[in-house]
């Protein structure tokens, strides 16, 4: 795992987003949904276990960053239908892990709600969240 320097100067953000743009993409991942979860700790006075990992779970891709290179490829494809069967067929798999991820994404959503004893759309409203990409 890199790790990145941190300093304390006034340019010291303009460093540190440096450092980050210079992360394999796999690495920016995981360091945001690392950053997501610092930030829901600091806006929540204290969380318990499950809703640290409910939220680590609303906050992940639904695709690594290659999978989505790929589903963006096939989709332009299947839209200027140039697709091949088996690129199609590679479409719909995809689709399939992305829209089981997104299932998985409301499952953690819908328990957190429960939990915070609000709607999910409330909750969604307070994260900050757009209700199309949970559609």
């Amino acid at each position: 795992m890199p790790s990145i320097e941190l300093n304390s100067n006034k340019n010291g953000m303009n460093e540190i987003l440096t450092n980050v743009s210079n992360l394999e993409t796999s690495d920016l991942e995981f360091f945001l949904q690392e950053v997501a979860y610092l930030l829901a700790k600091r806006k929540v006075k204290s969380i318990s276990k499950r809703e640290s990992q409910l939220l680590l779970k609303i906050n992940k891709s639904l695709l690594s960053a290659k999978m989505q290179l790929q589903y963006d490829a096939l989709y332009k494809k299947l839209k200027e239908e140039t697709i091949t069967d088996i690129e199609h067929k590679k479409l719909i798999s995809i689709i399939k892990k992305r829209e089981k991820k997104g299932v998985e994404r409301l499952a953690a959503l819908v328990e957190l709600a429960q939990l915070k004893k609000i709607s999910p759309k409330v909750l969604m409203q307070q994260m900050g969240l757009s209700t199309l990409s949970y559609a």
